[in-house]
């Protein structure tokens, strides 16, 4: 009997678990990916960053998603600061699964609500 009501606390804690989202917005990963997020738009708005308005480029990326081949594409279609472009878009994708993987209890959550939370802390 006891180690039935253990295991429905712990079953129930994790049901009915609350995340703190003022506290996932002070996370340091989060911060980083937002930074960049925001470097990559005014970039574009800027037109630091403008891709080439080719449909075969984004076929080529589909068939082989590689850093590296990313790179060889843009820098031959002729884009600037294809290599810093790249680098920030692999370095944010990367940070937000570490803070995915920080927070697992995000993962749990039913994909509507997940989608939502994620949302909510990208957009202040």
């Amino acid at each position: 009997m006891k180690i039935f009501l253990i295991k429905l606390t712990l079953v129930l804690s994790v049901f009915f678990q609350q995340i703190n989202i003022d506290i996932l917005k002070k996370d340091p990963i989060l911060i980083k990916y937002k930074q960049l997020m925001n470097d990559l738009k005014e970039g574009q708005l800027n037109r630091r960053y403008v891709l080439p308005n080719n449909p075969n480029v984004m076929k080529s990326f589909y068939s082989n998603p590689t850093k590296e081949n990313m790179k060889k594409i843009l820098n031959a279609e002729g884009m600037e600061n294809a290599n810093e472009y790249v680098d920030k878009i692999f370095l944010q994708t990367t940070l937000m699964f570490e803070f995915l993987k920080k927070h697992p209890e995000i993962s749990k959550l039913e994909n509507k609500k997940k989608q939502e939370l994620i949302r909510e802390l990208l957009y202040d």
